[in-house]
């Protein structure tokens, strides 16, 4: 276990200022996985504030933990032993590791809240409460910056984004500053058949959908 620093924002289109607290499960960069870490990942729990704004998403992480699913002998401090080796290799520019342009998909049906359990939704396609909250965060900050905004229903359609961040990490303590650049609204449509018919996949049941990637929205940072 890690701890880490962040940035602030605040919730938009409220008084005063509201937080999200978030587990967020992020791919290891290329640069950092080396030869035995190609399926880890860095499990960050953090606070999120929005400032539509600005515009701003911010994210402040009081730590994170490291995981592999693959290896279930590894111990944390291998892990983190491991890590601090990859990031060692690394280029160092005015005392921190500068890791661009990491891309990946933030999943809205998929449990990441403070409360809200890590097993999964009851139904494939839903939301709870926390994160029907989250998602209205991210339409404020989304909807109005994107061109024919209109053509979608948001609450149903846009259920994933992806983020564009950038990551400082401090080699000596393995803190880790990161930055979000832009957010992606992602629209997800439900297949179906020609007359209407919902599609779903063989064996699971779960839905089927197409995804389409809108533009990303940049945002400012302190």
């Amino acid at each position: 276990m890690v701890f880490c620093t962040g940035t602030w924002a605040f919730q938009p289109g409220r008084a005063q200022e509201v937080r999200f607290q978030v587990i967020d499960q992020v791919d290891l960069p290329g640069a950092l996985k080396g030869e035995a870490g190609s399926n880890r990942y860095l499990e960050f729990r953090e606070t999120w504030l929005f400032h539509p704004d600005k515009p701003s998403l911010l994210k402040e992480a009081s730590e994170y933990i490291l995981r592999d699913p693959q290896d279930s002998v590894i111990t944390a401090v291998e892990l983190l032993s491991d890590f601090g080796m990859q990031v060692g290799r690394q280029p160092v520019r005015e005392g921190r590791v500068q890791i661009k342009n990491i891309r990946y998909e933030f999943n809205l049906l998929d449990p990441h809240m403070f409360g809200s359990g890590m097993e999964g939704f009851q139904v494939p396609d839903s939301m709870d409460r926390l994160t029907r909250e989250l998602q209205e965060a991210f339409i404020a900050l989304l909807k109005s910056r994107t061109l024919n905004a209109e053509r979608y229903n948001w609450e149903e359609q846009m259920l994933s984004v992806e983020f564009l961040e950038h990551w400082s990490i401090d080699p000596a303590t393995l803190t880790i500053i990161r930055v979000v650049e832009s957010v992606t609204p992602v629209i997800w449509q439900r297949r179906q058949t020609e007359e209407g018919v919902p599609v779903d996949e063989a064996g699971t049941g779960n839905p089927v959908y197409y995804k389409n990637s809108l533009r990303p929205v940049s945002l400012r940072n302190p």
